[in-house]
């Protein structure tokens, strides 16, 4: 079975320069402005349910799990670091291996129609094909999140960063979340750095994608609550996989299907002895 959804990839801003996205909203449109061009390709895209099996954050950059998580109610975020963290960050071990793993932020996602505006407070699902984390910020976040000493300990061996994924409430048929085989991807071709300016002026770096044929997408559909998906974002083994995503409108949903709720949070994973 599958599917078909119109992704908005990347072109590079025609003046050459490098890719960015200004977080602070134009007082003009109320929106984050950006010097690249969208480029939207309407893509097949490949239900793999029964077969999760097949995709590993080794092979494909992402791994599907069915864990039902204790914290359920994802309304408070002082609630969700001291309930749903600590258990999360057990299965992502379990999952993984990692010897350490460090949770340094999440994103509660309610795609709201009525709402125009998308602010860290008022977050949709992110309509864009694009990979986390560059070297760079991969790096930084490293150094943000733990001690001097730690961080270079970390910095010196094999880390990872990665987003841990799970709809809230509902099945995730609105709006569910298309991931990109990395066997399928020429990244030196393919991924583009972009800065990303927050309101407080500190920048960090991410990818947008540019278009290829290649591609090979695949969802798993109408994920549970239950349901959860691990995407690397970044590897510290050069060539490691990663995995671009982006959020989707499926033409198959119900047109009563609520309305997509999910949580991601993001974690650096260390590789090493304790």
């Amino acid at each position: 079975m599958s599917t078909e959804g119109r992704l908005r990839y990347s072109l590079p801003p025609p003046d050459g320069s490098k890719p960015h996205i200004d977080l602070r909203l134009d007082p003009a449109t109320g929106k984050p402005s950006q010097n690249w061009l969208d480029d939207f390709h309407t893509v097949k895209i490949e239900d793999v349910r029964g077969r999760e099996d097949q995709y590993t954050l080794d092979n494909a950059g992402f791994q599907y799990y069915r864990y039902p998580a204790k914290h359920i109610t994802f309304l408070n975020d002082e609630e969700i670091k001291e309930e749903y963290y600590p258990e999360s960050m057990e299965l992502i071990k379990k999952l993984t291996g990692a010897t350490r793993v460090v949770i340094f932020n999440h994103n509660v996602r309610r795609r709201r129609p009525a709402r125009t505006d998308d602010t860290l407070k008022h977050q949709h699902p992110t309509g864009l094909v694009h990979a986390d984390q560059t070297k760079t910020y991969a790096d930084s976040l490293v150094r943000k999140h733990l001690s001097p000493s730690d961080a270079e300990t970390v910095l010196r061996g094999r880390f990872q960063t990665i987003s841990f994924w799970r709809p809230i409430a509902y099945p995730a048929i609105d709006w569910p979340l298309a991931l990109c085989d990395f066997r399928s991807i020429d990244a030196e071709r393919d991924l583009m750095a972009m800065s990303l300016i927050h309101p407080d002026h500190h920048v960090d770096e991410s990818y947008c994608v540019k278009y290829n044929s290649e591609h090979r997408w695949i969802y798993k559909s109408a994920m549970e609550p239950e349901d959860c998906v691990i995407l690397k974002t970044f590897d510290s083994i050069e060539g490691a996989s990663v995995a671009p995503h982006t959020a989707f409108e499926d033409p198959m949903t119900p047109g009563d299907a609520p309305y997509r709720q999910s949580i991601d949070l993001r974690a650096i994973l260390y590789f090493g002895e304790n």
